[in-house]
């Protein structure tokens, strides 16, 4: 299931550090770069509480297995797209993909990744980008 994550509680803004602490150094690796040099896991909980984007997760069993932070307006940005990494290759990132361009509709999506990174270059080939 895909619902809102209200970010701005504490324990919800754990959560999200939580998997980005968990998702993030897999990509660290693939773009060849260290944890301590990698911008996505210097967010803390407390950044996250503060951000003014929207956070949507994926729950399986009342876990969150994934989580995407969007910029919405007639451009939707998605500038953060984790999946925890013991739901690798469970379709999760696809169903958070598909979710967006079925709830916001939009001018354009927007989404970056490094060009070391192929498993999420492939899944947003898939979707057009």
């Amino acid at each position: 299931m895909i619902q809102l994550i209200e970010h701005q509680l504490p324990e919800e803004a754990a959560r999200v550090y939580q998997i980005f602490q968990r998702s993030y150094p897999f990509e660290g690796r693939l773009l060849g770069v260290t944890d301590k040099d990698f911008p996505p896991l210097q967010r803390t909980a407390g950044m996250i509480a503060k951000s003014e984007t929207t956070f949507y997760g994926y729950f399986q069993e009342g876990l969150m297995a994934g989580v995407m932070k969007l910029t919405i307006s007639d451009v939707v940005l998605i500038n953060s797209f984790v999946v925890d990494p013991n739901y690798f290759k469970k379709g999760i990132g696809s169903k958070l993909m598909q979710f967006v361009f079925k709830e916001f509709k939009a001018s354009q999506y927007v989404v970056e990744t490094g060009k070391q990174n192929v498993p999420a270059i492939s899944l947003y080939e898939k979707f057009g980008f």
